[in-house]
């Protein structure tokens, strides 16, 4: 298993998806919904956008755009809060199936915009064209980012069913302790344990804030090569 979205990846991401909610809601719903809607200064705002970097996507609204948009509004607008809540906490993992079907789900969706932008002749210059490639191309990037680090992560076991592995462990250690153990042997039965009991109790190594889970992942690899190291010898 690997260690959870920590650092600047974590950040970043908390950054995209807190930003992600207004601009959604009065920026990009504007392509769906009546400009009576929205405020004066968030209409000009949008013309504004549209003239200066030719967005035309924006500007014309086809259907297959506002098709796109419709999805963004009604399906990522709501995991968007999800997300900033599971990241904020530490506890994303826990959504790791959400975070997949989001970040498929977006980079499909910027393909074809992308496409869009990098075939048209309606640029004034190459300037405006990759200048408009460079605002939307965050929404390929993090989410493709994304998708790559939690399809690699392995799914995470939660304390659910912690008690029937703590039971296992300790009828293991029965069976250990009738036909001795050597001390290596012993030392690694008994971090097993120990960390059986652990999940047992509802703690769960993925609970701890991110600086202790740090320092735990540090020991549990440290006492994983002593103990190998002492089997050997």
């Amino acid at each position: 298993q690997l260690e959870p979205v920590m650092g600047w990846h974590r950040f970043v991401l908390l950054v995209y998806f807190v930003t992600h909610i207004p601009i959604t809601i009065f920026i990009d719903a504007q392509a769906i919904f009546p400009a009576k809607l929205y405020p004066k200064p968030l209409q000009e705002l949008l013309q504004w956008h549209v003239e200066r970097h030719n967005d035309f996507l924006m500007g014309d609204k086809p259907i297959w755009f506002q098709s796109i948009v419709l999805a963004e509004v009604t399906l990522q607008v709501p995991f968007f809060f999800v997300a900033v809540y599971y990241l904020f906490v530490c506890q994303h993992f826990r959504i790791r199936t959400g975070f997949l079907i989001y970040s498929a789900h977006v980079c499909t969706t910027m393909v074809p915009i992308l496409g869009e932008f990098c075939r048209s002749e309606s640029f004034a210059s190459e300037y405006q064209r990759w200048t408009l490639i460079a605002i939307y191309s965050p929404y390929l990037l993090i989410p493709l980012s994304l998708l790559l680090r939690f399809a690699v992560m392995g799914e995470i076991k939660h304390a659910d069913g912690g008690g029937g592995r703590g039971a296992a462990g300790r009828q293991g250690g029965t069976g250990n302790a009738g036909r001795g153990l050597t001390p290596g042997e012993d030392k690694a039965h008994g971090s097993n344990m120990a960390g059986a009991n652990g999940e047992a109790n509802g703690e769960h190594l993925w609970d701890k804030p991110e600086p202790q889970l740090r320092m735990m992942l540090r020991k549990r690899g440290t006492a994983a090569g002593n103990n190998s190291g002492e089997s050997a010898q």
